[in-house]
């Protein structure tokens, strides 16, 4: 009797480690196991995203580091740890925006913003304004 008593009391803590397992911890593993097969399977060529949010064409695979062209002639090289996504579709097209540019007839892409206004004499500090390492 006393030994059902003990498993009911303890039935509670299981459940609640159960819980935890099921919420936490296993979905933390599946993520952990898909990037590790992603940066396993990222090949010279592959567009990628970095974990900095950099966008970059992996130009070299060497162990465990990857070199990235983030612009023209600017390769980076970082660990493959630092990859976090492959990217799908172009990030550096050039006709990005061209729909944009012909819908603009000012050639303006303001969106209709209120004009800027140029900053005037009345906007510069008074010659006693105190300002940081002014003495």
């Amino acid at each position: 009797m006393r030994l059902v008593e003990g498993l009911v009391g303890f039935l509670p803590i299981v459940a609640i480690l159960l819980v935890f397992w099921l919420l936490i911890i296993r979905p933390q593993q599946r993520k952990q196991r898909e990037t590790m097969r992603l940066q396993s399977s990222i090949e010279v060529g592959d567009q990628v995203m970095l974990t900095s949010g950099f966008f970059g064409t992996v130009t070299d695979l060497i162990e465990d580091k990857a070199d990235i062209e983030i612009a023209p002639d600017v390769v980076v090289t970082v660990v493959r740890g630092a990859i976090a996504n492959r990217v799908t579709e172009s990030y550096d097209d050039p006709d990005d925006g061209a729909d944009e540019l012909a819908a603009d007839p000012d050639g303006e892409l303001d969106g209709g913003a209120p004009p800027r206004l140029e900053k005037t004499t009345d906007d510069a500090p008074a010659s006693h304004d105190p300002r940081p390492g002014d003495n």
